[in-house]
């Protein structure tokens, strides 16, 4: 877990909803600490960690070189993108999140989305008109 998400396992975004999403509050402590551009390996592959603040202030994707994925939770969703109305979310951070990933993956990168089906950065670029709204392609 990125350090900028820790306060997030001891409070609830806002009351109730540990209690809707079945949490048991507080969380374990995180193994490892997550940094923009550290390396992990998990079953065989390198994933590198993209902080990608926005929906929260501690979100990271990852990012697969070698398959061309990017596990990117709720940072991008077919044909749309993650909330910034939330407790700890902020709108200018999700832009600069999406420019950042948007300008460094290739257009091929399969996006694994935090909820909903599979997408592509290629996709993505030509077929949300939110996302091209907020990177400034519109």
């Amino acid at each position: 877990m990125h350090p900028e998400d820790i306060k997030l396992l001891k409070n609830t975004l806002w009351d109730g909803f540990d209690k809707l999403v079945g949490a048991n509050l507080p969380c374990p402590s995180p193994d490892i600490e997550l940094k923009d551009n550290m390396t992990i390996n998990f079953a065989g592959k390198e994933l590198i960690v993209l902080h990608s603040p926005g929906h929260s202030p501690g979100l990271c994707c990852l990012y697969c070189p070698s398959e061309k994925f990017l596990i990117a939770g709720d940072l991008i969703f077919r044909g749309s993108v993650g909330r910034w109305d939330l407790p700890y979310s902020s709108f200018d951070e999700l832009k600069k999140s999406l420019r950042r990933v948007f300008k460094e993956l290739p257009e091929d990168t399969k996006v694994i989305t935090g909820h909903g089906p599979s997408t592509s950065i290629g996709f993505e670029r030509e077929n949300s008109v939110i996302l091209n709204q907020l990177i400034g392609r519109s």
